[in-house]
């Protein structure tokens, strides 16, 4: 592959970079990107009112400017720039942390919408995403039903014009806290025979302040509350809400896990290495900077090699989505090593470089980068590892679906 750029490539992303910039250079204190996660994911037990004023602020910049929508297709508001000119525009959000708000209605359904949905529902619901009128959050996981998706038993029964929805999902970001979504999107059991699996699901949007929703939120170790529970007792939700054939649910639920999954997050992981290589150059230790320190350096070595392979990874990827090939394989493998890079430098800051200053709390003064690795390490990088598909379930989807292996 050609990893130059075109002159037009070159425009837009010096167009992206000086708009980014700019835009991020207000950014609380309290905001680190959090990884690609929504606003929740905010220091504290409790959310911070006006970083969620600024996260909205943020939204509505990009939205007169139409970035939300530059890879859509023309006929639905979009520019159609190509997978390459995206993976630029990924990397540049994600080096400033720019939040991602709205990430399971833009980035999820509204492709999901665009290959399974009617054109009714392209009409009604693609417009409101972008505007963030509709603010999504994606209620797949159950108690016992999370990279094993097909075994959900939240049961959707259809009753004239609507369906009765009751189950329980779990791990839901963005369903609570300050600035809930007002709309979920979810797989539901259609067909009661559990034999038949992934054939017996259908593929649902619906309103969250639905009678019979209830919403409680959960708390991390770390005490952030970023996830909820979402219980329907009883709740109907319009059929014509209903994304795809009854029944075809799972080609709609793989085709939306397969856009979670891709996008390469270098630029983030980027920018927390560089500000962990500044660190070690200005800080001395017993009167040694800690850059000397062998056991520093290849540490910062190893991420650095990671995080090179993790751009490599999703430039490939981006080409090859250009040139109209499948890169399924492709976004499992950046989704193991992003997320097991990630919890290797949580732990590498909070417990190696740090020592006990790594572990202390954010509220405290004292605590190193803000308490940002303490707080990452703790409670969030290694659910990353878990959640989004397990990464043993990332192993068997590159093993079958890029190097055709056999199942047994």
């Amino acid at each position: 592959m050609n990893y130059l750029l075109s002159d037009k490539q070159k425009a837009l992303q010096k167009e992206w970079d000086d708009f980014y910039r700019e835009l991020m250079k207000n950014a609380p204190k309290i905001w680190r990107g959090a990884h690609g996660t929504d606003c929740g994911f905010l220091y504290g037990t409790e959310f911070d009112y006006a970083t969620v004023e600024w996260v909205k602020r943020i939204y509505d910049a990009e939205y007169k400017r139409g970035y939300h929508s530059l890879h859509w297709p023309k006929e639905y508001g979009g520019q159609e720039i190509g997978p390459v000119e995206q993976a630029i525009l990924a990397e540049i959000k994600n080096y400033y942390r720019v939040p991602s708000e709205n990430w399971a209605g833009l980035r999820l359904l509204a492709p999901a919408l665009m290959m399974f949905g009617t054109e009714e529902q392209k009409k009604e619901f693609l417009p409101k995403i972008l505007s963030g009128e509709r603010i999504f959050c994606q209620a797949w996981s159950e108690p016992n039903a999370g990279s094993d998706l097909a075994s959900l038993t939240t049961r959707a029964v259809r009753d004239g014009d609507d369906y009765i929805v009751n189950g329980q999902k779990t791990w839901i970001g963005a369903a609570g806290g300050a600035e809930p979504a007002n709309w979920g999107h979810s797989p539901f059991r259609t067909d009661p025979d559990t034999t038949k699996r992934h054939r017996g699901l259908s593929y649902f949007m619906f309103p969250m302040d639905t009678p019979g929703i209830t919403i409680t939120d959960v708390y991390a170790s770390n005490r952030n509350r970023g996830w909820s529970e979402v219980f329907f007792e009883d709740a109907r939700i319009p059929a014509k809400y209903r994304v795809g054939e009854e029944n075809r649910g799972w080609y709609v639920t793989m085709a939306t896990a397969n856009f979670e999954r891709s996008g390469s997050p270098y630029g983030e992981v980027k920018r927390d290495i560089e500000e962990l290589v500044a660190y070690c150059v200005q800080t001395k230790c017993n009167g040694q900077r800690l850059i000397d320190d062998p056991f520093i350096r290849e540490g910062l070595a190893e991420f650095i090699i990671e995080s090179e392979k993790l751009r490599a990874l999703g430039q490939r990827s981006a080409w090859k989505q250009a040139k109209g090939d499948e890169v399924t394989s492709y976004a499992s493998a950046g989704k193991i090593i992003w997320t097991e890079l990630n919890h290797k430098m949580a732990i590498f800051v909070a417990h190696r470089l740090g020592g006990l200053y790594g572990m202390i709390k954010p509220s405290s003064n004292w605590a190193l980068f803000d308490g940002f690795f303490e707080n990452f390490g703790e409670g969030i990088s290694l659910g990353k590892i878990i959640n989004v598909g397990t990464n043993d379930i990332q192993h068997n989807v590159i093993a079958i679906r890029g190097l055709k292996l056999p199942r047994e």
